[in-house]
């Protein structure tokens, strides 16, 4: 099992490094067949939240919808 962190789910929203958000990608996809298995934490959907919201001036409903 994999703990996803802030950045994880950060380059995959900002897509600010191409190949990153790709891996990402693949790894939701795993998560998505049951081929995998992660674990979040409240702290880092909190961390997330904020970051798109302060740091890249995303809308708050656009940030619900993400997520």
């Amino acid at each position: 099992m994999r703990f996803i962190d802030t950045n994880v789910f950060l380059r995959y929203y900002t897509r600010d490094d191409e190949k990153k958000a790709e891996e990402v990608l693949r790894l939701l996809q795993k998560v998505e067949k049951n081929e995998e298995k992660v674990i979040t934490s409240p702290l880092v959907i909190f961390e997330v939240i904020f970051t798109l919201e302060k740091y890249y001036e995303v809308p708050k409903k656009e940030i619900l919808n993400l997520l």
